[in-house]
């Protein structure tokens, strides 16, 4: 089957590319324009596991083969215990790659096993469509601030005026000249200034965190204006264990507090049984406005639900954990 491949331009990037397929494994061909970039990665699609106990299955991006090493890989992981616990779940990945040549990138979604464990029956996608996005993203190094505009020259002395001279008389209109030859090609005019950067930030850390309430990890981001909104993005797996009908939060913090414009940036895993402790990937994103400028801590955090006591909350196992912080403008 053909896959339907869209190209354009995207405001505020170099370059963006989305394939859609509905095929269960595919890469995708990205020309890079440039060696100072980052390439922003998305999968979307359906992955699950079956037919076994105590199974994992592992999802990567790659480049040329190649996964991901500034800063570390982007992955995902699905971890299950008992047989019949095969549900088929949309899956997310997101991450940014740095130090990736200027040319054309093969950027794949791969099926592998997790670190520890055999191999297992891992499927990818089902009954919906599946992609692959592709976007070249400016380094997150801001421009300076202009430099400070020179001193005038000393104008020179005004010289003599000359003598008018005499009108002369009219002369009749002359035949019009041959056309002149087509003048040279000019040279290319400076990149405009509002498209030579994107502010935003990436966090990456790879490691098992079993705190039940607190922060988990936090990203600095500079913002430059008052007026903007703050994208945040959590990407990483987390799982409730050991415990029955109980209830964990996750939530995005901004210097401390929960986004209140519009609202909270929050998800919630509850689980009936105490068997039920699958470990999955989980994607949490959202948009807060009214955030001043200047130096703002962005943390993924863990809680209790309303109306829920403690339980046994975990963050991060065996794969990639990220937070995504972006300065966009302000929605419509």
């Amino acid at each position: 089957m053909k896959c339907r491949v869209y190209d354009g331009l995207l405001i505020m990037t170099i370059s963006l590319k989305i394939i859609v397929t509905d095929l269960s494994s595919q890469d995708c061909q990205f020309t890079k324009t440039k060696d100072d970039t980052a390439l922003r990665v998305v999968y979307q699609g359906n992955l699950y596991l079956e037919g076994c106990a105590n199974c994992c299955k592992r999802w990567f991006i790659t480049f040329n083969g190649a996964e991901c090493s500034g800063p570390l890989p982007i992955d995902a992981v699905l971890w299950i215990r008992n047989k019949d616990e095969d549900n088929h779940r949309p899956g997310f990945i997101e991450g940014y790659c740095n130090n990736i040549h200027k040319g054309k990138i093969r950027v794949g979604i791969n099926i592998g096993n997790c670190a520890g464990y055999g191999n297992s029956n891992g499927n990818t996608g089902w009954n919906s469509v599946s992609r692959l996005i592709i976007e070249e993203n400016p380094n997150t190094c801001l421009q300076g601030s202009p430099g400070l505009p020179g001193r005038n020259g000393v104008n020179g002395h005004n010289g003599l005026p000359g003598r008018d001279g005499r009108d002369g008389a009219k002369g009749e209109k002359g035949v019009a000249g041959t056309p002149g030859s087509r003048g040279e090609k000019g040279e290319r005019g400076s990149s405009g200034t509002d498209t030579d950067h994107r502010n935003w930030k990436q966090c990456a850390w790879k490691n098992y965190d079993g705190r039940d309430i607190g922060m988990i990890k936090d990203c600095q981001i500079i913002k430059t204006k008052d007026d903007t909104a703050l994208r945040a993005v959590y990407q990483g797996n987390f799982h409730l264990g050991g415990c029955g009908s109980c209830c964990k939060r996750w939530f995005i913090t901004f210097n401390g507090a929960e986004c209140s414009a519009p609202l909270p940036i929050d998800a919630v895993l509850w689980i009936g049984n105490t068997g039920e402790n699958n470990h999955r990937p989980g994607f949490i994103e959202g948009y807060c406005n009214n955030i001043h400028k200047g130096k703002i801590r962005v943390g993924i955090n863990i809680g209790n639900c309303a109306g829920y006591g403690n339980s046994n909350g975990n963050t991060g196992w065996n794969s990639v954990s990220r937070l995504i912080v972006e300065e966009v403008p302000r929605s419509q």
